[in-house]
């Protein structure tokens, strides 16, 4: 089957596509989207993905036929997931020995399971095919909308906060975070006040943190600090121990109100946590 990654229609087989091109363009005469060969059983998670902005170069949902039963989705390189579906392993993490310069990847761009053949019929691994596809567009259902994420109100489009059910929703509604028993207070040291205000950071910096599951093991509790910051690069916080962390962000939406952005946060130059947050920009001396 194919579908068109602008309007998402599917077409059927009959329709002659050049699977060697890297552009096919859609047939209807109103869209020149680019059409793409998918297997059936991953046309609902590769239309829903597109839309919500994570978007892919290629994917399989596994075959019984095959030697190495092996389902995948490939994205396009600045995607970053904030989860991966049950039993899916990035391929750096799949295949560790790997020389991923040799094939011009990070081995970060694919997420992929193996099915186990042994001792299994057709029967069995077809069921496990088709299970495996329905927990994916389950995952996929959660995941953060990068168009605009949910953790805002019905102002970043179609999405609207009271509307949709997930973490970010139960702290944040609109402009209003409603402290779920948070462990932590976000404070601004009065150079930061004075430079960065504008950008929103405190409430970037809350989500962050909120989001960290494990801040307890990583003093991210009490009193946090924001100590400096590179405008649209990264900000520097530390807790009460006087521990730093840097939280390096890269924006993927911004209009004259509001920005979002793909994190990662860092402690003593090691990746600790990634996800989405945004913030609103702040207008004359309130937060």
């Amino acid at each position: 089957m194919y579908i068109c990654l602008n309007c998402y229609e599917v077409y059927d087989n009959h329709l002659k596509f050049d699977r060697t091109s890297e552009y096919n363009f859609c047939p209807k005469s109103s869209c020149d989207g680019n059409v793409i060969e998918v297997d059936e059983l991953f046309i609902p998670v590769i239309i829903e993905l597109n839309k919500k902005g994570y978007n892919t170069s290629s994917c399989c949902s596994a075959h019984t036929y095959d030697s190495y039963i092996n389902s995948y989705i490939m994205f396009d390189e600045d995607v970053k997931l904030s989860s991966l579906p049950k039993g899916y392993k990035y391929d750096k993490d799949l295949y560790p020995h790997a020389d991923w310069s040799k094939v011009d990847r990070n081995g970060m761009d694919c997420i992929r399971i193996v099915f186990d053949k042994k001792n299994k019929n057709n029967i069995k691994l077809s069921k496990e095919i088709y299970e495996n596809a329905i927990n994916v567009l389950e995952w996929v259902k959660e995941l953060p909308d990068m168009n605009g994420f949910c953790g805002y109100d019905g102002e970043l489009g179609e999405l609207d906060c009271s509307d949709r059910e997930c973490d970010d929703c139960e702290y944040y509604k609109g402009d209003d975070y409603i402290d779920k028993e948070d462990d932590f207070e976000i404070l601004v040291t009065d150079e930061f006040f004075k430079h960065y205000n504008e950008y929103g950071y405190p409430k970037f910096v809350k989500q962050v943190i909120h989001n960290f599951d494990d801040r307890n093991n990583y003093g991210l509790i009490g009193e946090i600090k924001l100590i400096d910051a590179e405008i649209s690069k990264r900000v520097y916080i530390e807790n009460e121990n006087g521990d730093g962390f840097i939280v390096r962000y890269n924006i993927i939406n911004q209009d004259e109100e509001k920005w979002e952005a793909s994190y990662t946060l860092y402690r003593d130059g090691n990746a600790i946590d990634e996800g989405f947050a945004g913030a609103r920009y702040v207008v004359g001396d309130g937060e």
